[in-house]
């Protein structure tokens, strides 16, 4: 885990080096990489453009299967430059040189004023509307006339997990997953229900199965009201 001293260090670096590449100086900027000593500063530079790679213009791709990685993507603290998307991190994807003991950081959250994906502490209001900020840009006050200091806050600390815990993310995937195709099936036999110039036979098992659809989801969501 970062401390706050780290974090603060570390935003200092990344607001210098996007000064550093507007102005379409960013090439300049990349071809500094490969001039540093220590391999710990190629790392946070390569984690910097992962996070900015937006205001960067930088296509990020999952080094598992070569496609554009989405915001919603893994990457790893030990790698100098590897991200996984989602479906390769619980698929178990291991590019080569990265291992099953790494450390890796879920980039879900973008703060909304750097706009850098958030890798260190996430702070969310409890008040402004789908708001969050990293912690640099928090301990500046770097933020809206609509957010005031007075407004509660919840401080997400960093979560990291390895390849070898991506097992307690696939259940409820798979849960979240199933509950979509479900979903898609009531809405089916709905629709297949409503339609007059159906046969016989096909509308009145369309309709039973709407139902039984309905029937269940009713069922399922007053027991996860109750905690059962």
């Amino acid at each position: 885990q970062w401390t706050e001293e780290d974090e603060i260090a570390d935003y200092k670096k990344n607001q210098e080096w996007m000064d550093e590449c507007m102005d379409g100086m960013f090439e300049k900027w990349y071809d500094k990489i490969d001039e540093e000593d220590s391999t710990e500063d190629r790392r946070k530079m390569h984690m910097f453009i992962a996070r900015y790679c937006d205001l960067l213009n930088v296509v990020i791709s999952c080094d598992g299967c070569e496609r554009m990685a989405p915001w919603h993507r893994y990457r790893c603290l030990q790698c100098m430059d590897m991200d996984l998307c989602k479906t390769c991190f619980l698929s178990g994807a291991k590019p080569e040189g990265h291992e099953d003991d790494h450390e890796m950081v879920n980039m879900e959250y973008a703060c909304d004023h750097c706009q850098g994906l958030i890798v260190g502490s996430r702070i969310n209001c409890n008040v402004c509307e789908d708001f969050d900020l990293c912690f640099g840009c928090y301990n500046a006050k770097k933020y809206p006339d609509s957010h005031l200091p007075t407004h509660r806050i919840t401080v997400y600390p960093m979560v990291t997990i390895r390849i070898s815990d991506r097992h307690r993310l696939i259940q409820p995937y798979i849960h979240n997953y199933s509950w979509l195709l479900f979903a898609a099936l009531a809405l089916y036999t709905s629709e297949l229900s409503s339609q007059k110039q159906a046969e016989g036979d096909a509308l009145e098992q369309a309709s039973a199965l709407q139902t039984h659809c309905s029937q269940l989801i009713t069922d399922c969501l007053l027991k996860g009201q109750s905690g059962k």
